[in-house]
């Protein structure tokens, strides 16, 4: 038992000094992940019993995007589960002492439990669900069908979370920030060369980026549905529904102005996600970004594919 724990406090500190290795390595990551610990010390909100549920947020995203797990396994064996649960604890509960206005209460019980019991499900969904295969939507939603293959029982969560999230302003932009960076994931990921020809010459980078909007915002057609049942004012939907539209185009399009047939995926991070949500909240530098980065995507996909 001494052994484990003092295995495990060496693990904790190699985790902390992660933070600070990362800021080195990357500022662009690691100033994101600055700017969003101090919008978590000053946000304020009136509801005390909701602020665990913002402080999950970023404790479950890194979760559900982990790639450490057989290292983990590796190290602790069989107590490999009981440390990462003791991680995302740990995350969860800085949040919570470092904001400025939250007093911890006995209403924290929940959404700790709720973390403990999420921090034990498998990572890769796609695993839980092995047998099923997903081809109901065509190919012109190639990236989403690929995902919802990879990852059904997640992919159908974070859908059940959006729509739900109609419930009230806070729920809609709180799973609203949630969705944006699970979802951002889908288009990091590059076909082959012939498999671009072949997308290019079906169909173009325009009817690609409608397509793909157009699903999300069927998606979010039953938010609505949700929002309004719910009594909730309208005019926080629409800006809410702006942003949306533009982060994911630029997402989209990020795909596309960086695509490297050689490379398996694009990078996609912190980042990068905070990036694209500031200038999107913006609106306006949101637009001048999408028309830029719709240039460059045209002339790249030029390189692969004559006249399109």
């Amino acid at each position: 038992m001494s052994s484990f724990l003092i295995k495990l406090v060496k693990h904790l500190y190699f985790r902390f000094s992660q933070l600070f290795r990362i800021i080195n390595l990357s500022p662009n990551t690691g100033f994101a992940y600055i700017f969003e610990v101090v919008i978590f010390i000053f946000v304020k909100i009136e509801n005390n019993n909701y602020y665990p549920y913002i402080f999950l947020i970023p404790v479950l995203v890194i979760h559900f995007k982990r790639k450490d797990i057989k290292f983990l396994q590796h190290v602790f064996s069989n107590n490999w589960k009981f440390v990462l649960v003791i991680e995302n604890l740990m995350f969860f509960l800085f949040f919570c002492v470092i904001n400025l206005y939250y007093k911890i209460d006995f209403q924290i019980i929940f959404p700790v439990l709720l973390l403990i019991l999420l921090s034990l499900i498998k990572i890769k969904s796609s695993s839980v669900i092995p047998s099923l295969k997903f081809n109901f939507l065509s190919q012109k939603y190639f990236e989403i069908n690929s995902y919802l293959r990879k990852n059904p029982l997640r992919f159908f969560l974070i859908l059940i979370l959006l729509i739900s999230s109609g419930f009230h302003p806070f729920t809609l932009f709180l799973y609203g920030i949630f969705f944006l960076d699970i979802f951002s994931n889908i288009y990091k990921h590059n076909e082959s060369k012939e498999q671009l020809t072949m997308i290019f010459t079906k169909q173009t980078l325009k009817s690609k980026i409608y397509y793909n909007l157009k699903f999300f915002n069927i998606i979010l057609f039953f938010t609505l549905i949700i929002y309004i049942l719910m009594k909730n004012p309208i005019y926080y939907f629409l800006p809410y529904l702006v942003v949306v539209n533009i982060f994911f185009t630029l997402i989209i399009l990020r795909k596309y102005s960086e695509y490297f047939y050689k490379q398996k995926e694009n990078e996609y991070n912190t980042g990068i996600y905070m990036q694209y949500l500031i200038v999107s909240v913006l609106v306006i530098p949101g637009i001048y970004k999408v028309a830029q980065d719709y240039k460059i995507a045209i002339k790249n996909i030029n390189n692969y594919v004559d006249n399109k």
